[in-house]
């Protein structure tokens, strides 16, 4: 292993980058290298004649607005203005194209050839320049604002730009007889950015009519191809990229980086938060900020929540789906770079607002009952305690005191109240100021507030005992804001200093209403059971059937932010590079009080009581048919019993239920079986669970570019070295209460009894016996608390003491995952080839460590430190033909997959409504990735682009959740044996077609896992479609821009196939499935005043104007099992108008 820092603290790190860059900024601006010294006098030089270029370039422009015919200005005088200084040191007599320096764009042949090299960036521009009718123009000034550059048109239109940094950048277009064109357009990191651009004639003179011209200004946001790219030639990182920019985010009126994400081919966003790229989950995605990896927000994802990111802050974002080493080495299915915004090219100062309609919210909607949340999300509640006294150790009057505050913080049942269609609104503001000796100062302010109502029915089944199902009804109130703030300082060409803040807070009341459910496996719970029917004859003189009922309040706090500071620096020109950063980022989720109170719902008007009492008399029919001499296949009960002694009926018909539909339904908390005295009687549990994770990112790159001939900047070499240092901790916090109501079974005489429970022999309905009281008002509990679990309710600690569901739950654990990664590189590039090979080095280690309270008679142990060295080698090359209009890219990695925190760390979670639990494994294996890539770009048109990629992967030891062996309510997390993925991607761009553009991309995936599963007590592997692979994925964009009339519109469609979300681990299990998802969304907009300049803007739409609901089922396994349905989530049509104002 060649790097691990045992000594060498992040303080330092940061302490060495400030240094580098001060000494840096200090020798850039006072010493020149050996060799360089004219070049940086010329530089000097060049600065002050570009400064009276800027009154030729006024003077020139005077001509165009004068009222008489201007006359048209001479060749000598557009080179003039083109380079002022290289015609004024031109000798007299000698073209000035012939004394240009080669990387200036000249030509032996003489006259100016159309490319320039600003060695600025990785970026590059290529554009075509035409007329009204269509033709090129020639001899037109091409002007990229702020960076002092220009360049002219050759015969056929076209230019080229290389070296440019990226982002957004301001280009005029001069032209004598023409209008001036201003465009603002979008530079790509990786690979060229494409462009053509029209010019229209101006006014001429008549007898009749005179035109006063000022100077036009149409300021356009270039959709520039950031569909697919490949980053060729001297780009900083070669890779195939796809990726989505500020044009698109606004196209299709996209909210967050969740939105955006899932329109780039070969990608699905699970829930609207999460990437699954090339049929790789979140485990196999790693997401940076501005190429930094930061805490997640998601205590069980290892992926960052793309939805935190609203796109008001966001420049673009990039997926690379071919690894090299500057990227991480958790490199799977790709990486997905937020990037986002500091230097804008013009002043910026909007507000929107957004007010959406979703016809599905019910009229009465489900609120917390003890507050509400306010404008930024505040007032989420205190943290339940950490401990609870245990009865008979302490008085009982201090342990009563403590039980009774703990209940009285919460009201058990919700209030109904209206719900509240979802809002948006936000702020925006940029500008980019010049500052003296080319130094310019960039600042970025957005902030935003939304809330938003969310319902759903779902009817759920879970396969645990004989299996549990219901129905349920979540009602969710959120809120959340977001803040955003950043500014850079660039000074000159050599130095750039940003910082980067970013906030997003999240508060969120969820509340489950829970029917009809049924679980006869569960001995202290068996609703449904038809044999309890009768149960509730000798309190009502009727049978019901006995169904399951409960309330979940869940309040849930998330709070996100990051600081970046980082820098870019050329501290001799041209000589080394310098990228550093330094990255902080906090995540926490709270849930302080969860609450789950169930009860039962007596049904005395369910249809399955006629049901049984049909199947009772068919029962007596067939057996008693034949002894009187009846046919039992057309015979009828009625008629039967005619010839039955009186006095025997009784005895037959004992059995059938007695029923009286005048009780209706009738909510108690008795909810044990009547005929039983087995369980515990659980009425009530109060949950705590608070996760926190710290992030510090630490980054050092250098990279020098040597080239093979001086004069040829298309052929040489570039080293790369970096470091990256990152440390990760993870706290988890919690604590489990439960109630004991009636709790006969576990000895003694815990709880009330049942007496005092039910109604007595023939009490009438109504009468408010003390079950049926608590269920309707649970607030009366608190008064029946001793302290003692004889002969009253109590609590106990469920996460720590025996009642801890035999030790499932562990809530509290400290965990840290630090990575020590070097990595080296060499680029060879030579015209239109390249060769980049190069090496990651990581040194991992992760250890954890279980906090008390710990659960009785568990093991003290922390889980074995792991520790591990890995080495990934890449190796990529790619060429470019016929003047890139084709482009090949190849490449070969080895990357790897570690596990989450969530799926490592020694917890155990539990799911209330459901029964299920989810563990932890400490003794997880990270997985081993060989990546294998060809991509093929074809430009066959300027306005039509296709690019086709083809991949394979192979995994070794694949991380996957299955349900466990010994118990059908845990799930837990394995390494499988090894998984295959193959596919290919399509992707096409067709633009110019009239007012409408068409893009869109295909990808098909075929993959396969082997895992082990366990059959009658061997364990083999088993060949399954990979977790959360889909077999097809689509996206199709639509769009259709007047700039006369200043309307937009887009329609969007999205497909993601079928695939497993958890897989069974038994061979007689079953798996459990996503079915098929469809998705059509429609934008359009309208803008009042200039096009592209500021006013207003009105947008409106409808997502999910046709789709598909999220249905999960089983697969496989029992017949009973097959096929039901697992839940079900159902993406309702929403309808929404949005108004933006730029100044």
């Amino acid at each position: 292993m060649l790097l691990h820092h045992q000594t060498l603290r992040p303080w330092q790190l940061l302490t060495l980058c400030v240094t580098v860059c001060l000494g840096g900024a200090i020798l850039g601006q006072s010493v020149s290298p050996s060799g360089e010294g004219a070049a940086q006098g010329e530089n000097v030089k060049e600065e002050t004649v570009q400064t009276s270029s800027k009154d030729q370039d006024e003077d020139v422009l005077s001509l165009l607005l004068e009222e008489s015919s201007p006359p048209v200005p001479t060749e000598q005088e557009l080179r003039d203005l083109l380079d002022p200084e290289e015609s004024e040191e031109q000798p007299p007599g000698k073209d000035s194209a012939n004394t240009t320096e080669p990387d200036e764009g000249s030509n032996p042949d003489g006259g100016l050839l159309p490319v320039r090299n600003l060695k600025l960036g990785p970026g590059s521009l290529r554009g075509v320049v035409d007329g009204p009718d269509g033709r090129p123009v020639a001899g037109v000034i091409v002007v990229l604002q702020g960076l002092d550059a220009r360049i002219m048109t050759d015969d056929e239109g076209q230019f080229a730009l290389e070296g440019m940094p990226g982002g957004l950048r301001v280009i005029k277009f001069l032209k004598t007889g023409y209008k001036i064109v201003t465009k603002e357009i979008l530079i790509l990191n990786d690979g060229p950015t494409a462009l053509r651009q029209g010019l229209e004639l101006r006014p001429i003179e008549t007898a009749t009519d005179e035109y006063l011209l000022d100077e036009i200004e149409v300021v356009e946001e270039f959709s520039e191809d950031r569909f697919a790219g490949i980053t060729l030639g001297q780009a900083d990182s070669p890779s195939f990229v796809s990726g989505i920019g500020r044009a698109e985010f606004e196209e299709a009126a996209l909210s967050d980086a969740g939105d955006a994400v899932a329109s780039i081919s070969g990608a699905n966003v699970v829930g609207g938060q999460f990437a699954v790229l090339r049929g790789l989950a979140d485990r196999y995605v790693t997401t940076t900020f501005n190429g930094a990896t930061i805490a997640s927000a998601e205590p069980s994802r290892k992926a960052v929540q793309l939805d935190l990111f609203p796109t008001s802050a966001l420049e673009a974002i990039d997926v690379s789906k071919t690894f090299h080493p500057g990227l991480p080495g958790d490199f799977g299915g790709g990486a997905i770079d937020i990037l986002t915004r500091v230097y804008p090219s013009e002043r910026t100062l909007s507000f929107k607002f957004k007010q959406s309609w979703d016809p599905s919210l019910p009229s009465a909607f489900l609120e917390h009952p003890d507050r509400e949340l306010d404008f930024l999300g505040g007032n989420v509640g205190a943290d339940l305690p950490q401990y609870l006294p245990v009865p008979g150790l302490l008085d009982t009057e201090f342990v009563r005191q403590e039980w009774q505050g703990l209940y009285d913080t919460r009201t058990l049942i919700p209030r109904e109240g209206s719900p509240e269609q979802p809002r948006s609104l936000s702020m925006t503001y940029g500008d980019t100021f010049e500052l003296n000796r080319g130094a310019k100062w960039g600042v970025m302010l957005a902030a935003g507030q939304a809330t938003k109502d969310r319902f759903n029915q779902s009817r759920k089944f879970r396969n645990v005992r004989d299996g549990r199902e219901w129905t349920q009804l979540d009602y969710a109130r959120s809120v959340d804001w977001n803040l955003y703030a950043a500014t850079g300082l660039q000074l000159g060409e050599n130095h750039d200093l940003n910082a980067v803040y970013f906030r997003k807070h999240i508060a969120e009341d969820k509340i489950s209403r829970g029917l009809d459910l049924r679980d006869p496996g569960e001995l202290s719970l068996p609703f449904g059971d038809r044999d309890s029917i009768d149960g509730t004859r000798p309190f009502y003189d009727a049978d019901a059937l006995l169904t399951g009922s409960f309330y979940s309040i869940q309040p849930l706090e998330r709070d996100f932010d990051v600081f970046q500071v980082l820098g870019d620096h050329k501290p001799f020109g041209k000589g080394p590079k310098v990228h550093w950063s330094f990255t902080n980022s906090n995540a926490m989720e709270r849930r302080p009080d969860t609450s789950f109170f169930q009860f039962a719902t007596l049904d005395f008007t369910s249809p399955e009581l006629e049901l049984f009492r049909a199947t009772q008399e068919a029962d007596l029919v067939r057996s008693l048919a034949p002894q009187f001499g009846a046919d039992p296949d057309s015979v009828t009960w009625g008629e039967l019993r005619e010839q039955i002694p009186s006095f025997l009926l009784p005895i037959f018909e004992g059995n059938f239920p007695v029923v009286n539909e005048s009780l209706g339904q009738i909510d108690t908390v008795a909810t044990l079986n009547f005929n039983t005295t087995q369980g515990r009687g659980v009425q009530t549990t109060r949950l705590k669970q608070i996760i926190q994770e710290t992030a510090n990112d630490y980054r050092l790159g250098l990279s020098q570019e040597f080239l093979f001939d001086p004069a040829n900047e298309k052929r040489g070499i570039e080293l790369r070295a970096g470091t990256n240092l990152s440390r990760k901790e993870r706290s988890s916090r919690g604590s489990m209460f439960e109630l004991f109501f009636e709790a006969r079974g576990i000895g003694g005489d815990e709880g009330l009894s049942e007496t005092e429970i039910l109604p007595v022999n023939g009490d009438t309905p109504g009468n408010e016996n003390l079950g049926e009281r608590i269920a309707e008002d649970p607030a009366i509990v608190s008064d029946l608390f001793t302290g003692s679990l004889l002969g009253a309710p109590g609590f106990v600690n469920a996460s720590t003491g025996t009642g801890n569901n035999a030790n499932k739950i562990f809530n509290n654990a400290d965990a840290e995952h630090n990575i020590d990664a070097f990595n080296l590189s060499g680029k060879v590039f030579w015209d239109a080839y390249y060769l980049l090979g190069g090496v990651r080095f990581a040194d991992e280690d992760r250890a954890a460590q279980l906090r008390d309270p710990k659960p009785f008679g568990a093991a003290g142990e922390d889980p074995p430190s792991i520790s591990e060295a890995v080495v990934l080698p890449s190796l990529t090359g790619g060429a470019e033909f016929l003047d890139g209009d084709i482009e090949i890219l190849g490449a070969w990695s080895r990357t790897m997959a570690r596990p989450t925190f969530h799926e490592w760390m020694p917890i155990r979670t539990f799911d209330l409504s459901s029964g299920t639990f989810r563990a932890g494994n400490p003794a997880l294996d990270n997985s081993s990735i060989t990546n294998m890539d060809l991509t093929a770009n074809l430009r066959f048109w300027e306005n039509l682009t296709l690019t086709v990629s083809g991949f394979y992967k192979r995994i070794e030891d694949p991380i996957v959740d299955v349900i466990s062996v010994a118990d059908s309510s845990l799930i837990q997390y394995i390494n499988g044996s090894s998984g295959d993925l193959s596919g290919i991607e399509i992707e096409a761009e067709l633009t110019d077609i009239g007012p409408f553009s068409l893009r869109g991309n295909l990808t098909y995936i075929d993959a396969t896992l082997i895992y082990p599963v366990s059959n009658a007590g061997l364990v083999s592997d088993t060949v399954v479609q990979f977790p959360f692979q889909p077999e097809w994925i689509a996206n199709l964009n639509l769009g259709y821009k007047n700039e006369d009339l200043g309307i937009t519109a887009n329609i969007v469609y999205n497909f993601t196939g079928e695939y497993a979300t958890t897989l069974r681990s038994l061979n007689t299990g079953s798996d459990i499935v996503q079915s098929p998802q469809h998705g059509i969304d429609l934008v359009i907009g309208k803008k009042f005043g200039d096009f592209d300049g500021p006013g207003w803007e009105l947008k409106g739409g409808i997502k999910n104007l046709w789709s598909s609901d999220r249905v999960q089922t089983y697969s496989g396994g029992r017949q009973d099992v097959d096929g039901r349905q697992f839940e079900t989530a159902t993406n309702e049509r929403v309808f929404f108008v949005e108004g933006k104002y730029a100044f």
